[in-house]
């Protein structure tokens, strides 16, 4: 009669830890899927940054040779 308790037992116990390893395994899905968002947002940002940076890096150029143009040195003040 103690071995049907023990492994009725055994067997709550077993189950209740197979239904918690489930609940952690939904859990680290859905944690893989916001931290996958969070790249892909992230990656987003980086391209809007790089994007930025490249137009300032052209828009230095234009105001370099404008100034080149005009004969503006760094130095002189503006009348």
């Amino acid at each position: 009669m103690s071995d049907n308790v023990t492994n009725e037992l055994i067997l709550e116990h077993l189950k209740a830890m197979h239904r918690r390893m489930d609940d952690l395994a939904h859990k680290a899905d859905e944690t893989n899927a916001r931290i996958a968002e969070l790249n892909d947002h992230m990656h987003g940002a980086i391209g809007s940054l790089n994007r930025h940076d490249a137009g300032l890096v052209a828009l230095t150029a234009r105001v370099e040779r404008i100034e080149r143009r005009l004969e503006l040195s760094e130095g002189e003040a503006w009348s």
